[in-house]
C-alpha cells in the first residue's frame, strides 16, 4: 500500500512537470509570435521568419505561428517573385488550417493566395468547404 502511494506521487509529479513544460512552451511560442509580428509589421520580414520558426520549434502545434510564417514567406515571395516561397507559404497556410480549422486569417490568406496565383476555382472551393 505504501509503495502504491509512493508511485502515485512520482507519477503525479511527472505529470505536473510535463503539463508545466507544455504550458511554458506555449507561452514562449506565443511570446515569439508577438515579437515576430512586430518585426513583420516593421518590414523586417527575414527577421520575422526566424522568430516564427523559433515559435514552431517551441510549439509545433501552434496554428498562429504557421499562419505568421506563411504570411512572411508569401510577402517575400511576392516582392521577389519567388515561386518557391509562394508555394511554401501555401503549404504553411494549409498546415495552419489543418491544426485549427477555425483560423479565419489562415483561410482568408490562403484564399487570397489562390486568387493571386490564378486559381480562383480552388479559392472558391476552399471558402465553400469551410
Amino acid at each position: 500500500m505504501m509503495l502504491d502511494r509512493y508511485r502515485w506521487k512520482i507519477v503525479s509529479v511527472g505529470l505536473l512537470t510535463v503539463c508545466a513544460a507544455a504550458v511554458g512552451c506555449n507561452l514562449s511560442a506565443n511570446r515569439q509570435n508577438s515579437v515576430g509580428r512586430k518585426a513583420y509589421e516593421s518590414g523586417q520580414t527575414s527577421q520575422a521568419i526566424a522568430v516564427f520558426q523559433r515559435a514552431l520549434t517551441m510549439d509545433p502545434q501552434n496554428s498562429d505561428a504557421y499562419y505568421n510564417l506563411a504570411s512572411s514567406y508569401y510577402q517575400l515571395g511576392k516582392q521577389s517573385q519567388n515561386q518557391q516561397w509562394i508555394a511554401q507559404s501555401e503549404q504553411l497556410f494549409r498546415q495552419s488550417i489543418a491544426l485549427d480549422d477555425n483560423n479565419v486569417d489562415a483561410h482568408r490568406a490562403l484564399a487570397v493566395l489562390l486568387i493571386e496565383t490564378n486559381r480562383e476555382k480552388d479559392a472558391f472551393e476552399l471558402v465553400e468547404n469551410w
